[in-house]
């Protein structure tokens, strides 16, 4: 990896773009400007000439300077619109239908529990790939790699030109065994890209090297469906920053919280990405400020994410869903529901209730109260009702909300309906999603088996401050922290990651398997993992590889990971790797579910190649005492607690460490609001988090 003066994260999101830069001074700028659909490089490039005049520096010396970070959400968007290229697969004969099968679960994979009641309205998703552009070729590997019946390529020319007369862009090729033997799918890869050079090529095996069809299957063929957009993206924004003086390799993220250079990377692998990397963010902050348990919650524009930091690690999940579909590529472990700034709030014609989402304002036409043609209330015109939000200081005070507008709105489509005062109204949409939040995280914690009163919750986004308060009150947690740099922490959370590919390889064995044979696989493994880091340019020595084993009991299908020494193994590792399993399976399904006399089987040997990168350092500032009466503002009347309160209002870029905000008040940032309840005070702490906590604490 190339040195660079600076470092710069740039994040795409649903509503906003974010932009997170690292002076070589150490100095910290960051950006904010609405997402531009029609074409997302306007404010990433917006953002980039807001960072080089702050900085007092031309766009083009700070490219030449910096080394980017680019998260992007244009696979997210693609898959989930539904506006790839028209894809097709080619198979092993006989498996054709296995995308339109999915699995025993397809009718309800990926449905909320109030959907699933209503069977008779459940369906499986649209298939991404039609019936008609599914192509079974004649050919069998078996599943210890032999060749059994050869590839007929008679079958292959004739199914790929039937494939490209019907106008596809992009083809998908998944057959059967090829992770541990990809001979069949290399050979019509390279038959089409040979007679078909336009043609993307998606290959199962280097998506992912997984025993199970669906999963894998899923995983290439929604490659294959964004793969030409989002490398037509790519390339075009590279070229933009080429010609602005740019000239290193750009680094993109992936689902899997890593970032990577974007010629090495799989389209599918930056799906989501945004989302995990604010869970490395937080597993980076909390070593920060010595917390091992953290919640982390994003609320932004359009979404409230979830994820949980455990003894300082995230988790993964093995096989995500996407759009409703299974795919065989770890993923951060992320929960997300319709509950951001721009989530459209509605009456239930039926219940005659309120309702939250799941629909967006996004930022194109945005809420209400941005002006731009909005027609639907959202909870950011509720907020800015309550008096929360201060409509003459939004994005430091460049962007003017109508309040005007925002109460029209809401009291002709929720108060009136309601039979309900406007004011109140917006408090109980408020309320409603403070609730929805607080079952989320119930969710994700109770029902792993954790108590969420025994952590803290680390709450960003730029929406994150101003329920964050609310919700750790309803499940009965003592502490929040709001970042300092809350309102573009995805895209500091980019700058704080590291290098990271994860390598998987089928390994069926019933344990305890030899240790001979056991080292000689993961030192293959590694091998190819040291092997592609080189290729990418980073130096062998310095990348730190880490073990896993997936193992679950014979005839089961959940299936754990279980650390594995690095070097040789021999008898009594073996054994240990074993009695590790038993315990981490009753960690996650409760004591006495381990059960030895069933056997053990191994299904895949895992990877994880890391190559560091230098993080940010935050300076530590001194306290300046409790006083915080310099950063008020000003009084005003805000909706708070259930009722009208006349709250100090604080200037957040003028409080120092070490002063207390007694609630109810409000903090106001450039970027973002922070609502400390009434029973509630704000500490700002040595690196000017706001913590808050109770009163009396």
């Amino acid at each position: 990896m190339e040195i660079a003066r600076s470092i710069v994260g740039i994040d795409t999101g649903g509503t906003f773009t974010d932009c997170f830069a690292l002076l070589e001074s150490g100095e910290v700028l960051y950006a904010k400007h609405p997402t531009t659909y029609d074409d997302f490089s306007k404010a990433v490039f917006h953002c980039l000439n807001e960072i080089s005049m702050n900085a007092e520096v031309s766009l083009n010396e700070l490219l030449r300077n910096s080394l980017l970070y680019y998260g992007t959400t244009i696979a997210t968007n693609t898959l989930f619109t539904r506006s790839g290229v028209r894809t097709g697969l080619i198979t092993t004969k006989g498996f054709e239908d296995i995308p339109l099968m999915m699995r025993g679960t397809g009718k309800v994979a990926g449905l909320s529990e109030e959907e699933i009641k209503r069977q008779t309205r459940t369906r499986k998703p649209e298939p991404i790939i039609p019936r008609k552009y599914i192509k079974g070729v004649v050919e069998r590997i078996d599943s210890q790699g032999n060749v059994v019946v050869p590839l007929d390529f008679n079958e292959v020319e004739s199914a790929v030109s039937d494939l490209i007369s019907a106008g596809i862009r992009s083809i998908a090729v998944c057959m059967l065994n090829s992770p541990v033997n990809p001979k069949h799918e290399i050979a019509v890869g390279e038959y089409i890209k040979r007679e078909h050079p336009d043609i993307h090529v998606s290959l199962s095996h280097r998506i992912s090297q997984v025993v199970g069809e669906y999963p894998r299957m899923m995983a290439t063929i929604i490659n294959a469906y964004v793969e030409p957009i989002v490398r037509d993206h790519l390339k075009s924004l590279e070229g933009k920053l080429k010609s602005k003086g740019y000239g290193r390799d750009l680094y993109v993220t992936t689902i899997y919280g890593s970032v990577l250079p974007a010629h090495s990377i799989n389209s599918i692998e930056t799906v989501e990405s945004g989302p995990a990397m604010g869970i490395v963010g937080s597993a980076f902050f909390s070593s920060l400020l010595g917390i091992e348990n953290v919640i982390a919650t994003d609320v932004g524009g359009t979404t409230f994410k979830v994820g949980i930091i455990h003894n300082g690690e995230w988790s993964y999940i093995r096989e995500p869903m996407l759009e409703r579909f299974q795919i065989a590529i770890p993923m951060i472990d992320v929960f997300s529901i319709s509950a951001g700034g721009g989530t459209v709030v509605w009456v239930d014609s039926v219940t005659n209730l309120i309702k939250i989402g799941p629909k967006s304002a996004g930022s194109e036409p945005g809420p209400v109260c941005y002006d731009r043609g909005g027609k639907e209330p959202t909870l950011t015109d509720a907020c800015l009702i309550l008096g929360y939000i201060n409509p003459d200081y939004f994005l430091r005070g460049r962007m003017k909300l109508n309040k005007e507008r925002a109460l029209e709105i809401f009291r002709e489509k929720i108060a009136d309906p309601m039979g309900m005062d406007v004011v109140e109204a917006a408090y109980e949409a408020v309320r409603i999603m403070v609730s929805q939040c607080a079952d989320a995280i119930r969710l994700n914690t109770v029902m792993r088996g954790f108590d969420p009163a025994e952590f803290t919750i680390l709450a960003y986004g730029g929406a994150g401050g101003l329920f964050s308060a609310q919700y750790a009150q309803e499940l009965g947690i003592e502490r929040v922290y709001i970042p300092h740099l809350a309102p573009v922490f995805e895209a500091m959370s980019i700058i704080a990651s590291d290098v990271r590919r994860i390598y998987r390889h089928p390994y069926m064995r019933i344990m305890p398997v030899d240790a001979e044979e056991l080292s000689k696989e993961f030192l293959k493994l590694e091998g190819i993992a040291l092997n592609d880091m080189e290729k990418m340019g980073f130096d062998p020595a310095k990348v730190d590889l880490m073990r896993w084993i997936e193992l679950r009991y014979s005839k089961q299908i959940n299936v754990e990971r279980v650390g594995v020494k690095r070097g040789e193994l021999d008898d009594g590792d073996v054994h240990r790797i074993m009695d590790d399993f038993d315990r981490i399976y009753e960690e996650s399904y409760g004591k006495g579910t381990a059960y030895r006399k069933a056997g053990i089987e191994s299904v895949n040997l895992i990877v994880e190649a890391i190559y560091h990168v230098p993080k940010i350092r935050f300076k530590k500032q001194k306290s300046y005492g409790s006083d915080s009466s310099k950063a008020l503002k000003e009084k005003r009347e805000v909706f708070i607690d259930g009722d009208y309160s006349i709250s100090c209002v604080y200037d957040g870029s003028k409080l120092k460490a070490g002063n207390v905000v007694l609630g109810p008040a409000i903090i106001e940032y450039p970027a973002t609001t922070v609502v400390v309840p009434g029973d509630r005070l704000a500490r700002v702490d040595e690196y000017l988090n706001v913590v808050i906590q109770a009163s009396s604490g």
